[in-house]
């Protein structure tokens, strides 16, 4: 088979669709970064072989008996014994498979009727404010994004499985591809060193989305000679009225290698795909405890149905500021 054709069929088992467009090495590399969370190395025809033992062995593989659950240490019990105890939560909701057991963080709801208002739908309302009632939203799919190499592995592998919770979450109206090249990307996420609080539990200084962006001139002035009489004519300007830059993601490393081995890799993947949110159009931050766009975030924060409510709401929306 040719290359196009190898690499369509390895698209094809591994469920990624590349954006149109791509060149055979985008192509190749977003593939790698599904597969291994990282480039390949060789010529073509090598990382090529090395997708295809991969998809192979996928398929080939027998179902796998459960391993053993491991036993949490104390300190780690006590720690998410004291985390739920904050949360003020009236039950404590588990996501089931996982252990040491993870919990969606509830509010407490209206003691009788009257007393305190109900937790609305969305918060749409919110965003707008944030935003001073500019849509910011992206006008096709996917969103080509850049994840920039990281000496961890795991730190590629979480921010891919970021992209993939919204995607998923959404049920396809989001979608990312991974680029290899920076100056091809809408966003680009890179990993810093921010500083950190000295509570290391506190994950406020996770990271921060940096978008920008100008007003274009409405139009411009022209002189128009009437028979050999100069008129002034204005002429608007086409096309979207605001240009933005790729948006900036930087990931603060100095607070997640403080987080405990456990943790640590499931609270980045929450970090990353809360600064998506912001990337994607979600201004500002949900008041909403159970929400993933709480200022807030852990390893137990999730995409919410308000959280999805709030970005269909603004995907609905003609955008004011195209990304």
């Amino acid at each position: 088979m040719s290359l196009p054709e190898q690499l369509a069929g390895l698209e094809s088992n591994m469920g990624y669709g590349a954006p149109p467009g791509q060149s055979i090495l985008q192509r190749l590399q977003g593939l790698e970064l599904r597969a291994f969370g990282a480039y390949g190395t060789g010529s073509i025809f090598e990382r090529i072989g090395a997708l295809q033992q991969r998809s192979q062995s996928n398929n080939s593989k027998p179902p796998q008996q459960a391993a053993a659950v491991r036993e949490p240490s104390r300190e780690s019990k006590e720690r998410i014994s004291d985390l739920i105890k904050k949360a003020n939560l009236t039950r404590a909701v588990a996501v089931p498979n996982t252990f040491p057991s993870h919990f969606f963080r509830v509010e407490p709801g209206p003691a009788s009727a009257g007393e305190n208002a109900p937790i609305e739908e969305d918060y749409f309302d919110t965003v707008m404010q944030a935003s001073k009632n500019r849509v910011f939203k992206f006008e096709k799919m996917p969103v080509t994004i850049n994840i920039a190499a990281s000496a961890d592995g795991g730190y590629t592998a979480a921010a891919l499985a970021a992209c993939g919770d919204w995607e998923r979450r959404s049920d396809g109206m989001i979608k990312f591809a991974p680029l290899a090249r920076p100056d091809d990307a809408r966003i680009r996420l890179t990993w810093a060193h921010l500083g950190n609080k000295a509570d290391s539990h506190d994950s406020t200084l996770g990271g921060h989305t940096v978008t920008k962006w100008t007003k274009k001139p409405s139009g411009r002035l022209s002189l128009l000679s009437v028979g050999a009489i100069p008129v002034p004519l204005y002429i608007p300007s086409r096309g979207p009225k605001y240009t933005v830059p790729p948006q900036e993601i930087e990931i603060n490393l100095d607070l997640i290698d403080t987080k405990d081995a456990d943790i640590r890799y499931l609270t980045l993947r929450n970090i990353v795909a809360h600064e998506l949110g912001h990337a994607l159009g979600l201004l500002g931050h949900s008041p909403g405890k159970g929400d993933l766009m709480f200022p807030i975030t852990d390893e137990h924060s999730r995409i919410s149905q308000r959280d999805l409510n709030t970005i269909r709401k603004l995907y609905e929306k003609k955008a004011t500021v195209p990304l």
